[in-house]
């Protein structure tokens, strides 16, 4: 249910801020006023009342609960060995930065917002933009249809930018008093980017860690003003005539893009092929089981190459991948875990600048048939066909070709298991707890 639009946005943000516009107020009168704000300028009614607890940087850190051992290990057999952080690094320490930053969050089981600290007014209007989001479009079954890491990205990137967009316009409208319309979006949406930029530069941990602020937010912001005005970065003049109309902003949480390259490309028809293995080939069941699979997209593959330098060269690549199928497996005698994972892109000389960058993610070289050792001595293995790379570390050599072929030919792209697809929904919901917890607040519970 949408709100009538206010004549003048500022002028309104005024009158319901009257009582409530000192970050250092707290109590009903002040939330009751910023709870109007974010309705305002996002547009949207609240159909229920919005619950608010406060608690301290203390009390958020004490209601942290630290990784156990089982999932610490589960995580660095998997996801550490893909690349991501090296076998010493301290998961729970890589996070401790992001809970500092937090400020508050919106839970969608609870539908409560908990203010940490002392935000600003725009912390918390974002936060009642995600329960205004929440009571229209259902949050928890937006992300419940994820069927990847990469899809996961994607949705919360809608949920994310439509509510930093909101964000600014309030910051806007009460700050400067002006509107959308009134944006230099050249400017605005370059300093986005720096900021993401130094963002990454500056981190002192793992950048995977980083992936959900450096993405929904200002990637996300970027896809929902371009559906709202019609600007972009290269072509910041809106398209579209003010004031401007919300109503493609909300169709987008009933079909969001299913990949992060939609977003980074702005081409929601880019939808990823199937591809690769969902689990082991019949040929080696009886040497490897299937942990699970997953699809990490543009984005997360961006941060696997970060560390390598060069970060503009990383994304002018990342730009050209359309698909991937990342399966972990485990031999079943040493039970040690590995990985198979299968990428495909718009031209073969593109496929093989991504071959080159995975040697070097994993310091081994090509011995030219395929073979190679990482820097701790286990298996690599890759092989490239025209537009499509596979790639192993730690399977067994003598199984590598033949996995290959399977993997490659697609002839088990779309053969699904479903023990392997629920071990497959653990592994992923692992990793994106992992990432969630570099955002405003921890990941809800579900």
């Amino acid at each position: 249910m949408s709100i009538p639009r206010p004549a003048c946005l500022w002028l309104a943000l005024t009158v319901s801020l009257a009582c409530s516009s000192e970050p250092e107020t707290y109590g009903a009168a002040r939330y009751e006023g910023l709870s109007r704000a974010a309705s305002l300028v996002r547009e949207l009614r609240f159909v229920n009342e919005v619950p608010i607890r406060e608690i301290s940087h203390d009390e958020f850190d004490d209601e942290r609960v630290p990784y156990t051992p089982e999932q610490v290990e589960r995580l660095h057999q998997t996801w550490g060995r893909f690349g991501y952080f090296g076998p010493h690094v301290d998961i729970d320490a890589a996070t401790d930065d992001a809970d500092d930053r937090v400020a508050g969050y919106y839970r969608s089981d609870t539908g409560e917002i908990t203010i940490v600290g002392s935000p600003s007014n725009e912390t918390i209007v974002h936060e009642y933009v995600h329960a205004l989001q929440d009571q229209h479009f259902d949050l928890v079954a937006i992300d419940e249809a994820a069927d990847s890491t990469d899809a996961f990205l994607a949705r919360r990137a809608v949920v994310e930018g439509d509510a930093t967009l909101a964000e600014s316009r309030y910051h806007l409208a009460s700050l400067f008093r002006v509107d959308l319309d009134q944006v230099d979006w050249a400017r605005a949406l370059a300093a986005h980017r720096e900021t993401v930029d130094s963002l990454l530069a500056e981190a002192e941990g793992p950048v995977y860690s980083l992936a959900y602020s450096s993405f929904t937010y200002a990637y996300g912001q970027e896809y929902a003003l371009e559906m709202l005005t019609g600007s972009t970065l290269e072509s910041p003049q809106p398209t579209r005539t003010p004031p401007y109309d919300w109503s493609d902003n909300n169709a987008a949480f009933a079909g969001p893009p299913s990949s992060t390259i939609a977003i980074l490309s702005r081409d929601e028809a880019l939808v990823p092929p199937t591809i690769g293995l969902q689990t082991v080939p019949l040929s080696v069941q009886d040497r490897l089981s299937a942990v699970g699979h997953d699809r990490i997209g543009a984005w997360m593959i961006y941060l696997l190459w970060y560390p390598l330098g060069a970060p503009e060269r990383a994304f002018e690549l990342v730009l050209n991948w359309r698909s991937d199928r990342l399966l972990f497996v485990q031999d079943t005698t040493s039970e040690q875990v590995g990985f198979v994972w299968t990428t495909r892109w718009t031209t073969p000389v593109a496929a093989a600048q991504a071959a080159a960058n995975w040697w070097l993610v994993h310091g081994g070289a090509d011995d030219g048939v395929g073979h190679g050792a990482s820097t701790n001595g286990e298996a690599l293995y890759l092989q490239q066909r025209g537009t499509d790379v596979v790639a192993m570390r730690n399977v067994d050599p003598a199984l590598a070709p033949t996995i290959a072929d399977e993997s490659l030919a697609g002839t088990r792209a779309d053969v699904t298991d479903p023990a392997v697809e629920t071990r497959s929904a653990a592994l992923r919901a692992d990793f994106i707890a992992l990432l969630e917890r570099n955002k405003r607040g921890p990941a809800p519970q579900r």
